[in-house]
């Protein structure tokens, strides 16, 4: 299926207005503007197939453009924006996730030099009500030029910061949201950046969007014709693909806090475990666990999978019912139902 993240331009567009006001009359003014912008999007597209979610506004701008000493509060500044817009979203559209940013700028430098956070403590613009139906959204960049040990460490300080401010939520927004990275070519360099975050994100089970599938003529990029999948001829920038499709479970049919899961990425050996869940006895979803693998690139000769379980081998089995992918069953009822323990190999023949 098809997924559609709706998002705005980036603030640094000059169609955005800037986030800093002087009077409240003014900051009203505004925020009623992109509310209704938003208001009219969902009201247009909430009952269409593969909408993923609403982010709505991506990389906010540090400040006011007329004031460079003004520095607003990802809370008091930004948060009541996307309150409002949350309200003006959920009159129409009570369903669909809606992403949310703090200042780039901010998770750079004041949180890793302060410590600490204010737009993730203690709940987001939806507050408990709607914490199943929020992501915190973020980004993980290198500067330009800037070399791999540079790198390291800019990626260390964000799952750092990360879960830092995971730590403060405490009564809101269950997620967060990679919603970029990346930006390189295709060079081994670039692919060692890519297999560094993208570990370190299954690590944590974090799911990713990478930046970006084709240039578009885009004004805010900075590498055009290097960070898309295609070099500018039009041909496929395979290296880059590889890293970028590894093998990995898509949904899980077991408890959360027990999932774990390895790719190596220079044997395409997978290794997962987790613990059942009951199911529901007349949903086969609920006992299915689905995982993706690229049989081209990574399995080229085919691939074996190795099954194992706490309870009866037989009550867990695995399928491929189509290319790229193997389903693994386990019976949602009696032996091998809830709290069986299952580990899946992955090797490349």
């Amino acid at each position: 299926m098809l997924h559609i993240l709706l998002m705005p331009l980036d603030a640094d567009s000059s169609l955005f207005f800037f986030l800093g006001c002087a009077d409240d009359d003014c900051c009203c003014c505004r925020w009623g503007y992109f509310s209704a912008y938003w208001k009219i999007i969902a009201t247009a597209l909430h009952n269409v197939t593969g909408i993923l979610a609403y982010e709505l506004l991506n990389e906010p701008g540090p400040g006011d453009i007329y004031d460079p000493i003004y520095y607003p509060s990802d809370r008091t500044q930004l948060l009541p924006l996307y309150e409002a817009t949350h309200q003006a979203i959920r009159s129409v559209d009570n369903d669909t996730i809606i992403f949310y940013e703090g200042i780039p700028t901010d998770q750079y430098e004041g949180e890793y030099l302060k410590g600490s956070t204010d737009l993730l403590a203690p709940a987001g613009p939806g507050g408990s009500e709607y914490a199943d139906r929020e992501a915190f959204a973020y980004h993980v960049y290198c500067p330009p030029g800037a070399n791999e040990y540079v790198c390291d460490g800019m990626i260390d300080l964000a799952w750092v910061w990360l879960n830092r401010t995971k730590d403060r939520m405490i009564t809101g927004t269950h997620a967060s949201i990679l919603t970029e990275f990346g930006a390189v070519g295709d060079d081994p360099a670039s692919v060692r950046l890519i297999d560094r975050i993208t570990t370190a994100a299954d690590l944590i089970k974090q799911s990713w969007f990478y930046w970006t599938y084709r240039s578009y003529g885009d004004i805010t990029t900075q590498n055009s014709h290097t960070e898309t999948f295609f070099y500018p001829n039009g041909t496929l920038q395979k290296n880059k693909l590889k890293a970028l499709t590894t093998t990995y479970p898509q949904t899980v049919a077991g408890r959360p806090a027990s999932i774990d899961f390895e790719f190596n990425r220079t044997d395409a050996s997978f290794y997962m475990e987790y613990t059942t869940t009951k199911g529901d006895c007349n949903v086969v979803d609920s006992t299915s666990t689905e995982i993706y693998l690229n049989e081209k690139m990574w399995y080229p000769n085919g691939y074996a999978v190795h099954l194992t379980s706490t309870f009866l081998t037989k009550n867990v089995v695995w399928t491929s019912p189509q290319k790229n992918y193997i389903y693994v069953t386990h019976s949602p009822c009696g032996g091998g139902g809830e709290g069986n323990g299952i580990t899946v190999r992955i090797v490349r023949r």
